[in-house]
C-alpha cells in the first residue's frame, strides 16, 4: 500500500470500461491505501466523486485523494471520453414525443416552457458507462458526490439504476430552466459576474486558505487534458445550458428504494442560483437536505466545502432513514443546513426561499 498525496494520485486509477472488476480490486486498493487514517474507520458504502467542467480524470483524482485521506473508501473516476466517442445531439421531449435534435436546435428550444426534457446525449453516454462500470466491478450500491455539470450524469445513472445508489450529494447541480442560449447578451452577462464573483476579497482568502489542489497542480491537469485531447470540453458546456432534467429527480424519487438525495447550493453561484435550484424541485419528497456554502460556483478545490459535501451526505442519510422511519416529512426550512462562514443575510434571503418552496408544494 502507498500513500497517496492529494497533487499526485496514481495515473491509471480510472476506470476503462474494460476488465472492470480486476481494475477496481487494483485500483481501489491503491486509492484507499495508508493516508495517515486507521483503516478500521472506512465503513459504509465507497464513494465516487465527478467534478464536471474542468475536472478530466485526474483531477477528480486529486478529489477522491482527499476524500480518502478523511477515512472514506474511493472508487476511482471514469476514464476521459475518448476521440469518437463524444455524440454532441440532445433527446428533446415535447407534448409527451421524444425526438432527436442537434446541438444547434436543442440551443434554439431548451429553454422554451413547452419543452419537458432535453437530455445531452454526452451526458447519457457518461451515465451508461459509469452504469457498466459499476455493474461489472459487482460492489453493491455507492454513494456518489456529483458536482456541477456530471450532477447530469449522476441523475440519468441513478434515474436508469436507483439499485446502484445509496446516497447521492448533487453539488452545484444543474436543474431548473434552460436558459435562452439564443441570448449571447445573457451568456456573457453571466459569465461576466462569474468571473467578478470568483475575485471578491472573501472568496480568494477561502480558496487560499482551504485549497488542497495548489494551482500547479491545476495547471498540470489542464496541460495533460489539452496533450490528450480530450474532446469534452464543448460538449460539456452545451450540456449544460441546454439540459432540462429536474423531472427525472422527480421521478428518480418515486421509485422503490430511491437513494437518498441532498443538495449542495453556492451563495454566490450565479449560472446555478439557489433561487433556480429551489424552484426546481417539483415535490417535497425530491430532496433529503439542502446544504448552503458561501462559495461561488464550485468547489474550486475547497477543502472546507468538500467536508461540508460529506456532512450533507452524512445529513442525507439520516435524513432519509428519518423519513423511512416515521413515514413523515418535515418542511424544508427544517431540512436546510448552512456552513459556518454564510452571512446572516444570505441565511435569511435563502431561508426565505425554502419558506417559500415549502408553500408552493404544500409541505408546510
Amino acid at each position: 500500500m502507498t500513500e497517496i498525496p492529494p497533487d499526485n494520485p496514481p495515473e491509471n486509477a480510472q476506470f476503462s470500461g474494460r476488465g472492470l472488476a480486476e481494475e477496481l480490486s487494483a485500483a481501489g486498493e491503491e486509492l484507499n491505501a495508508d493516508t495517515g487514517v486507521e483503516q478500521t474507520s472506512r465503513d459504509g458504502p465507497p464513494i465516487f466523486f465527478a467534478g464536471g467542467l474542468g475536472y478530466d480524470a485526474n483531477r477528480n483524482l486529486f478529489t477522491l485523494s482527499e476524500i480518502s485521506a478523511r477515512g472514506h473508501n474511493v472508487l476511482p473516476p471514469l476514464r476521459d471520453p475518448l476521440p469518437g466517442e463524444v455524440d454532441p445531439g440532445f433527446s428533446v421531449t415535447e407534448n409527451g414525443e421524444t425526438r432527436q435534435a442537434s446541438r444547434k436546435e436543442t440551443l434554439a428550444v431548451a429553454h422554451r416552457p413547452e419543452i419537458e426534457l432535453s437530455v445531452a446525449h454526452y451526458q447519457q453516454k457518461r451515465a451508461e458507462l459509469l452504469i457498466e462500470t459499476l455493474d461489472s466491478a459487482g460492489i453493491g450500491r455507492i454513494d456518489a458526490i456529483f458536482q456541477s455539470a456530471d450532477t447530469l450524469m449522476g441523475i440519468l445513472a441513478a434515474h436508469q439504476r436507483p439499485d446502484l445508489f445509496a446516497d447521492l450529494v448533487l453539488a452545484y447541480p444543474v436543474l431548473g430552466e434552460a436558459p435562452d442560449m439564443t441570448d449571447k447578451g445573457l451568456i456573457a452577462r453571466v459569465v461576466a459576474e462569474e468571473a467578478l464573483t470568483r475575485l471578491r476579497r472573501e472568496h480568494r482568502a477561502n480558496r487560499k486558505e482551504y485549497s488542497f489542489e495548489d494551482r500547479l497542480s491545476r495547471l498540470r491537469a489542464a496541460r495533460e487534458s489539452r496533450a490528450t485531447k480530450t474532446p469534452m470540453g464543448g460538449s460539456v458546456i452545451y450540456s449544460v445550458g441546454s439540459s432540462k432534467q429536474s423531472p427525472l429527480l422527480h421521478e428518480l424519487r418515486q421509485r422503490e428504494a430511491a437513494p437518498g438525495v441532498g443538495i449542495l447550493i453556492g451563495t454566490d453561484d450565479i449560472m446555478l442560483s439557489p433561487k433556480r435550484i429551489l424552484a426546481s424541485i417539483q415535490a417535497p419528497e425530491d430532496v433529503d437536505a439542502i446544504m448552503v456554502v458561501n462559495t461561488p460556483h464550485g468547489m474550486n478545490g475547497r477543502g472546507d466545502v468538500l467536508d461540508d459535501a460529506l456532512e450533507l451526505l452524512r445529513l442525507t442519510k439520516q435524513e432519509k432513514a428519518r423519513r423511512l422511519g416515521s413515514g413523515t416529512r418535515i418542511p424544508f426550512v427544517n431540512r436546510l443546513f448552512f456552513a459556518r462562514d454564510v452571512s446572516d443575510t444570505a441565511r435569511n434571503e435563502i431561508t426565505l426561499l425554502a419558506r417559500a418552496t415549502d408553500t408552493r408544494l404544500g409541505g408546510e
